[in-house]
């Protein structure tokens, strides 16, 4: 006897549901990136979705906006990081003084 494709995709999804609410309340690995101020795994968790959805001709206009404002949010936290240690550097060398101690 064969088996139904459609139902053993359904028996999967089922499993992965339920495996998922007995997981209960918790945080993505990205998410807790982000909130420990570590750049998301971004191609990892997301890239290679959207890739694979281009080599196989798939449309993915969901996965895309996510990986568009995700990628997004990585960049302006670069950006961020690289601003707060540019700073430090600067105070640290004495190349940045406040206007009020400027003689």
């Amino acid at each position: 006897m064969r088996t139904n494709s459609a139902s053993c995709f359904a028996s999967a999804w089922n499993k992965r549901i339920a495996g998922a609410e007995r997981v209960g309340n918790h945080k993505t690995s990205m998410l807790q990136d982000v909130e420990a101020g570590r750049l998301p795994e971004l191609e990892a968790l997301v890239g290679s979705v959207v890739e694979l959805g281009r080599l196989t001709g798939t449309h993915t206009p969901h996965i895309d906006a996510v990986y568009g404002l995700t990628h997004l949010l990585a960049r302006t936290m670069a950006l961020s990081r690289r601003e707060r240690s540019e700073r430090a550097r600067r105070a640290a060398s004495g190349g940045w003084q406040r206007a009020d101690r400027v003689s």
